[in-house]
Formats: structure tokens, C-alpha cells, sequence
């Protein structure tokens, strides 16, 4: 394969380590939960808490609705709020419950008066640069990413819409899709029976299982990069493969591109690595200054790293260039509610599906958060099929790749028609959902969000392709 030549950047970098996420708060006494229900409990700055037997806390109010949603387990801001609101008051029959694991606390930015919870954020490090951004139900939650497992997010303006002309806009994976959701166990499930006929074109990758995790990647990008805020990365790898004829040659591909431009390890061990950690260590081995030179509209130093900027993603795509021919920006915009600008069927049928139709491998920005991609795999009379590398969307929130079956079954069971929605081109992928439903245990698969179908109506309301990002297929 002919590849250009990368001058390494003078990045300073450090070390990546796959780690166990930490397990989420799955309401530990869940009988007692389920028999006693929460108790209502006001804080200080306007929020409102529903605190149960177990202890977890969750917010039901907040000023502008920010946070509302938001589980907070064990960690400094959940000491702090169960302090000043007090314990639960057991009844005397109930056995007290073991203390919950450590889990991702989300914070909500009050704009008003502070409450324990902004003073813990503050005391902790503070509102400023952070993971990303993510949303709830009601609204954006804002944060900074402190460690493993206690992560702080905050929303971020994505930019101007983007171009054909192909100025920089910013991907919107800045952090986990969903503020209630916390890590699972990274236990994989391999499915029995995979999407067959023009789906069996595009290869599906979940971002939570990736090994990637790094801090201070970049200049001024210092907030962890990790699985969770990988689905631009992720969905650019979907891209590759989905242009590729042979995955092995797509992967020696990317190992010699990092080699190229001074990525460490062994090729041996490059080649047993997955495609969006290699794609994730080479945007930090060329570095800022080599984005800012190649990328019109970038500039080195910028809050965001390179990667989550839809025109340094297109760009990378287009080093593969025995794959990819050229690539292309088109704009659904949005409206001034958050929906998507455009109507969803006409620009779909008008603008994309000639690129599709004629090979392309396109990438998705939504609002199914705050900010997240998804890779597009067909255009139908009602809707959309999309790979979301996050996992399955749902009234109540994600459903996520890895999720335990116990915490987060009620929500394929409350979503209705939605679920049915999801699933309808996926067979295999609802028979092992049902399966482990009615199970009630165990942990999901890393393929929930495969083969998710969309709805006209879910299109327009998720702005499903506020921006598109196309790589056109070499001949």
C-alpha cells in the first residue's frame, strides 16, 4: 500500500492500558427499592432528590432541568449531598445494604446559587476543560473527567455547520451519550446469527470495549480519552471497513501508518490491536501542528483534540488512499429547537443517497446526546438504518454495549413500539435481547446499537445528520 511520509510531532504522550470499568449502581437492596420506592428530598441551589433505601440518589429537579436524571453513587459529591439531606430512613425490618461501588458521578451546572454538588465539582477540579459533552433526557450536564472512574462532562458548542468546502467542525462525541448512564463490565457476547445481505457490507465496532485510554494527548486536549468518548474514532474505523475488501490488509494499512509516523509497540502486537485504538493513536502521534497545516480551519491548541473535528477525521480517512477516493461535508444543520434543520426524508433521498448508492461509507452526527456519531448503512421509505457504536437508544436513555441485563432490562421492556422500532431489521439482535430480558441476568452483548432503525419522525427530532462526513470509495 502507498502511503505518504508523518513527521511525529514533539506531542508529549503517555501510556495506554486497557482497564476494567467500574460497575454502575444497580440499586443494590433492590427489593427493598422496589417495595419502598424513594423518598423526596430537597437540596441547597434549587435541586431536588429522590434517594433510595440503598442510598442512591438520583436528581428529579434542577434549575433549567439541568442534570435531571442522573444517577450519583458512592463518591465525594454523593457523600456530600446524602450529608446534607440525610439517610434514608430504613425501617426497622431491613438489613442494611453493602456500600455501592465507586461509579461515574455526573455533575449539573447551576447558574444560580452553587449547591454541594457544583462546590464538590469546583473542589475537584473545577468547570473548565473537560471530557465532552453529553445530554439527559431534559438537558445538557456539565463536568470534568478526573479519573477512571469519577468523570466530569461538559457540554460544548459544536460549531457552525459544516461544509462542502470542508472547514473544521467538531465531532460531537465529547463524552458518554447518556448522563445517567455509568461503565459496565466489559464482558463481550458474541452474537449467533449476524446481519446477512447488503448489511453484511458494514462491519459494526462498539466504542466500550476500546483499549485507548490517555490523558493529556494532546496540547490543550488534556481530559481522558477513553472508550466512552471514542464513537468519532470508532465510526471512522466502521468507514474504513465498510471500503475495505480485506480487514488484515486494512489493519497492516494502519499499523505501517503509525509506525510511519513514530507510534510504539511491537507489529505483532499493532496487528492484534482494534482498528479505532490504532486510528486514535495516530491523530496523537502526528499531533496538533501536523492538523493545523493539513486541515484548513483547525488551529493547534484548540479545547478539542483532532479527532473531534469532522474535517481532521475525513482527512485520515483519505490517507488510505488505496481505499478511500476523496471525501465530502454536507449539512442538515439544525433548528432552533435542536432538531434537525432540514426535512429528514429530502435531504436523505435528495443529498446523501446518491453517495450511498454509489458506494460511499458515511458518517452521522446526531443529537441522540449532547454530541455523537453513527455510521449510516441504509436509507429506507420511512427511515434510517444506523451502526451506533454507543449502543440502542431508547425513551428512557441508552441501552448500552456491555450493560448489565439487571439494571438495564426495564428499559427494552417500558420502550415499546421504539424497541420494535430499533430491531426491525435485525432479527438475530432481538432474539438474544428477548432472551436475556427474560433472563433478567447477565450482561448485554457489545452489538446493541447494530442494524438500529430510525423513524422519519426520530430522524428529525435527534438531528440525525446535522452533518455528514462522506468517503467515497476508491475504484
Amino acid at each position: 500500500m502507498s502511503q505518504q511520509s508523518y513527521a511525529k510531532q514533539s506531542v508529549e504522550t503517555g501510556t495506554t492500558s486497557a482497564t476494567q470499568s467500574p460497575e454502575e449502581p444497580g440499586y443494590g437492596n433492590s427489593a427493598a427499592n422496589e417495595a419502598l420506592g424513594p423518598r423526596r428530598a430537597e437540596g441547597s441551589g434549587g435541586y431536588v432528590y429522590d434517594q433510595y433505601p440503598d442510598g442512591t440518589l438520583v436528581i428529579v429537579d434542577a434549575p433549567g432541568g439541568r442534570g435531571v436524571g442522573v444517577e450519583l453513587g458512592a463518591g465525594a459529591a454523593f457523600d456530600s449531598i446524602s450529608a446534607e439531606i440525610g439517610p434514608y430512613p430504613a425501617p426497622p425490618e431491613l438489613t442494611p445494604t453493602a456500600p455501592i461501588a465507586p461509579t461515574a458521578i455526573e455533575a449539573a451546572e447551576d447558574p444560580g446559587q452553587q449547591s454541594i454538588l457544583d462546590v464538590v465539582v469546583e473542589e475537584l477540579g473545577g468547570l473548565g476543560e473537560a471530557t465532552g459533552a453529553f445530554v439527559d433526557d431534559l438537558g445538557d450536564v456539565a463536568g470534568y473527567a478526573l479519573s477512571s472512574f469519577v468523570e466530569w462532562w461538559r457540554d460544548e458548542d459544536e460549531g457552525p455547520a459544516p461544509t462542502e468546502q470542508g472547514s473544521a467542525e467538531q465531532l460531537g462525541d465529547y463524552g458518554p451519550p447518556a448522563p445517567d448512564e455509568v461503565l459496565a463490565d466489559h464482558t463481550v457476547s458474541q452474537r449467533e446469527e449476524e446481519p446477512s445481505g447488503a448489511y453484511a457490507r458494514y462491519a459494526y465496532d462498539s466504542q466500550r470495549d476500546n483499549d485507548f485510554e490517555q490523558s493529556n494527548a494532546f496540547e490543550q486536549k488534556t481530559a481522558l480519552i477513553h472508550g466512552d468518548n471514542m464513537c468519532n474514532v470508532t465510526t471512522l474505523a466502521m468507514q474504513l471497513k465498510a471500503l475495505a475488501a480485506d480487514d488484515a490488509q486494512l489493519q497492516s494499512a494502519a499499523v505501517d501508518m503509525l509506525i510511519d509516523c513514530g507510534g510504539g509497540g511491537t507489529r505483532e502486537s499493532l496487528m492484534a490491536a482494534q482498528l479505532e485504538d490504532l486510528l486514535m493513536q495516530i491523530f496523537v502521534e502526528l499531533g496538533e501542528t501536523y492538523f493545523e497545516g493539513a486541515c484548513r480551519g483547525y488551529r493547534a491548541g484548540s479545547s478539542y483534540g483532532p479527532h473531534q473535528y469532522a474535517i481532521c477525521l475525513a482527512h485520515v480517512g483519505e490517507l488510505f488512499t488505496d481505499y478511500v477516493h476523496g471525501s465530502k461535508q454536507l449539512s442538515g444543520g439544525t433548528s432552533g429547537s435542536g432538531t434537525l434543520g432540514k426535512d429528514a426524508q429530502g435531504f436523505y433521498e435528495g443529498e446523501i443517497m446518491p453517495h450511498l448508492d454509489a458506494g460511499a461509507a458515511i458518517m452521522l452526527s446526531t443529537k441522540l446526546t449532547g454530541g455523537h456519531i453513527v455510521l449510516l448503512v441504509d436509507i429506507m421509505s420511512d427511515g434510517v438504518v444506523i451502526h451506533d457504536p454507543y449502543g440502542m437508544r431508547l425513551p428512557a436513555g441508552y441501552v448500552k454495549n456491555g450493560d448489565r441485563v439487571s439494571s438495564r432490562g426495564g428499559r427494552i421492556a417500558s420502550a415499546g413500539q421504539v424497541y420494535e422500532d430499533r430491531v426491525h431489521e435485525n432479527d438475530g439482535l432481538r432474539s438474544e435481547i428477548d432472551e436475556r430480558v427474560e433472563a433478567g441476568s447477565g450482561t448485554f452483548g457489545h452489538h446493541l446499537g447494530e442494524v438500529n432503525f430510525y423513524p422519519w419522525a426520530e430522524v428529525q427530532s435527534y438531528a440525525i445528520g446535522q452533518w455528514v462526513s462522506v468517503l467515497s470509495a476508491r475504484a
